[in-house]
């Protein structure tokens, strides 16, 4: 693997805590809005900022999927064979997801 273990766990914990205050600040935007504070702040209007930021962050959970090489590597003689790694469309898909929900979110 190339990114640690540690690294992962790491990154989903603050991706939760991410998701969970964006979670409390949508609450706490709902049960507040009918306040005059909120109504000038436009309480749809932040609640798209909230999602924005959920949005952003869900960029972090394609970043945690790997695999190893494109094509499968034969151990036994040390090269690279013509068959594809099964797992490489997944990641493939990971890598062009970050963009878009980072991008989208911001």
């Amino acid at each position: 693997t190339y990114i640690s273990k540690a690294l992962s766990t790491v990154g989903y914990t603050l991706f939760s805590v991410l998701v969970i205050i964006c979670g409390v600040l949508a609450g706490w935007v709902y049960y507040y809005r009918k306040t005059r504070l909120l109504k000038v702040s436009q309480p749809f209007f932040l609640n798209m900022v909230i999602g924005g930021c959920l949005c952003s962050a869900f960029a972090i959970v394609p970043l945690g999927s790997q695999t190893e090489y494109r094509y499968v590597k034969d151990y036994l003689m040390g090269k690279m064979t013509c068959q594809q790694n099964p797992h490489i469309m997944g990641v493939d898909v990971a890598c062009m997801a970050v963009p878009w929900f980072y991008g989208v979110g911001f």
